[in-house]
């Protein structure tokens, strides 16, 4: 795990933290704002908080990599749920062509398909 490489989405996170952390009036350190913004991001795509004591020990670059991490996550998430959407497409599709193309409900499940 190099942690040394920082990529742009990693460089933007630090940006957008920077201009929290100088906001006036703002009295949260860097690390508790990245700390929360990863407990935020990872409940909105997994449902619950992070759990672990592990979490305790991170710095902040080790929280800006997780969300990193997290952003690959969601991304490799959208990219499985599209071809699975499209492969449920293509067997309908197919199935139609074979077995129901001389049925009364073939028109039934094309509208389905196409909805």
């Amino acid at each position: 795990m190099n942690k040394s490489i920082v990529t742009n989405r990693m460089q933007s996170l630090m940006d957008c933290i920077d201009a929290l952390y100088n906001e006036e009036g703002n009295t949260y350190t860097k690390l508790e704002i990245v700390a929360g913004s990863y407990s935020d991001t990872y409940k909105s795509i997994n449902g619950i908080r992070p759990r672990g004591s592990h979490m305790n020990e991170w710095t902040y670059e080790d929280y800006i990599y997780h969300h990193d991490k997290l952003a690959d996550d969601l991304a490799d998430m959208e990219k499985y749920e599209q071809e699975q959407k499209e492969l449920k497409k293509k067997r309908i599709s197919n199935a139609l062509k074979d077995n129901f193309s001389n049925s009364p409900f073939s028109n039934f499940f094309q509208e389905v398909n196409n909805a």
